[in-house]
């Protein structure tokens, strides 16, 4: 895997790491908890907005999985690596698109239905 491909893993892997924290956060006053929530989804979305460019720029689904192995022995929780591996094995499920505006649609659609799935589970209503 190429250093450009490494360091966009190891973004993604920090950005699990600190929407796990954030979910795990609590906070007696709504907005602090609404303020979190948001964040947290933000995050996801970005993971999986980083895991679809990665599908869409033909990057092998094997050196992500193995970026998630390395980022686990840096210290990434097993959580995060398992969320991460997740959205990745959603990701590479999808059709890569060899035009750059389907490209930029699919990875916007896909990080979308992340934070917008986020957000619901959060309770949150159109």
């Amino acid at each position: 895997m190429n250093l450009e491909k490494f360091r966009l893993v190891n973004k993604a892997l920090f950005a699990i790491a600190i929407g796990c924290t954030c979910v795990l956060a609590h906070s007696n006053v709504n907005s602090e908890v609404e303020k979190a929530n948001e964040e947290s989804c933000r995050n996801l979305m970005k993971v999986a907005g980083m895991a679809m460019k990665a599908r869409q720029d033909g990057t092998p689904l094997e050196a992500m999985l193995q970026a998630i192995d390395i980022a686990k022995k840096d210290g990434l929780s097993n959580e995060g690596g398992e969320s991460f591996r997740q959205i990745l094995i959603d990701a590479y499920s999808q059709l890569e698109y060899s035009s750059q505006e389907y490209r930029q649609r699919a990875i916007n659609d896909f990080s979308s239905k992340y934070y917008v799935n986020c957000m619901k589970g959060y309770g949150a209503t159109p």
